[in-house]
């Protein structure tokens, strides 16, 4: 029986993991939302994943892999914005170096 998380794990991360070697920015954002709820995801090019994986204990019992404190920037929030911004801004900045 493959678990939701293995099969998560293999279509979204393996792509990421392979889309990345040719990213030349040093870290690759990436962003999940559930309506207005964000959840910010980075991977540096040394392998360093925030926020950290949860892995799953057993196959036999249920682990919450995605806790739902993760979404907590509300994009409609002036606070949820600014963090959203903050991360635009910083691969803007990123981008402008690549050409110096």
């Amino acid at each position: 029986m493959i678990s939701y998380e293995y099969a998560w794990v293999t279509s979204l991360v393996t792509p990421c993991s392979l889309l990345f070697y040719a990213y030349p920015l040093p870290i690759l954002h990436g962003v999940s939302a559930f309506g207005t709820k964000l959840s910010f995801y980075s991977i540096t090019k040394e392998g360093l994943i925030s926020p950290e994986y949860i892995p799953a204990a057993s196959p036999l019992y249920v682990t919450d892999t995605a806790p739902v404190g993760r979404w907590n920037h509300d994009i409609l929030a002036a606070e949820g914005e600014a963090a959203f911004r903050s991360i635009v801004q910083a691969i803007i900045t990123e981008c402008a170096q690549l050409s110096q």
